[in-house]
This record gives C-alpha cells, sequence and structure tokens, in this order.
C-alpha cells in the first residue's frame, strides 16, 4: 500500500503519464514502443515491437532513442525492460546494460471444467 499512497497522485494525473511511441516506414505503421511510470523516477519500456518486414533498417534502434530520450526529457532517472534475445542487443547499443536475468517458464494448463 505503501507504493500507492507515495504515487497516487503522480500516476492518477489526467492525462496519465504512459506514453506511446510510433515509427513509420514507407507510409505503414513499422514499430512501436511504450513508455510506462512507475514512479516519478522509474519508468518502463514495454511492447516494443517492429514489423518482421521493417526489420534491419534501423527502426527498432530509433524508436529505442526516441523513448529513452522521452524518458529523460520526462526526468526518469531509471528505466526498467524486459528483453527478449532478438531485441538485447538493440538495448545493449543504446547504453542499457543487463542488471539482473529472467529465464521464464511457461507451462500449458487446461482451464476448461
Amino acid at each position: 500500500m505503501t507504493y500507492y499512497r507515495e504515487n497516487a497522485a503522480f500516476l492518477l494525473q489526467s492525462p496519465p503519464p504512459t506514453y506511446l511511441l510510433t515509427a513509420y516506414w514507407e507510409g505503414k505503421l513499422a514499430a512501436v514502443a511504450e513508455l510506462f511510470p512507475s514512479n516519478q523516477e522509474t519508468a518502463g519500456i514495454y511492447n516494443v515491437s517492429t514489423l518482421a518486414s521493417a526489420r534491419g533498417k534501423g527502426i527498432g534502434t530509433q524508436i529505442m532513442a526516441a523513448t529513452i530520450q522521452l524518458a529523460k526529457e520526462k526526468g526518469f532517472k531509471y528505466l526498467i525492460l524486459q528483453a527478449t534475445e532478438e531485441g538485447i542487443n538493440i538495448y545493449k547499443n543504446q547504453g542499457l546494460a543487463p542488471i539482473w536475468s529472467l529465464h521464464k517458464t511457461i507451462r500449458k494448463t487446461d482451464f476448461s471444467p
């Protein structure tokens, strides 16, 4: 509860402090990234995606650079994200460094009655 008491006013601003960045290639939406604040100092970068047909053109690198720049402009001191094997080098090339690693385990579960 302390987290919400300390951060509610910031997180419940109107409009909320969430940003969706988009990149276009040849007139079509090619990549997206979301900057989502956790508190006044920390924001997460989520849902970074580039169309397969737009990969290898620097678009993912550019949208990450724009997202990091926006975070700096908004005054965030820390960034968090979850990287896939495909995207880890883009983040490293932007100066982000892994501080810990999470390995996910997926278990198929049948939820039918």
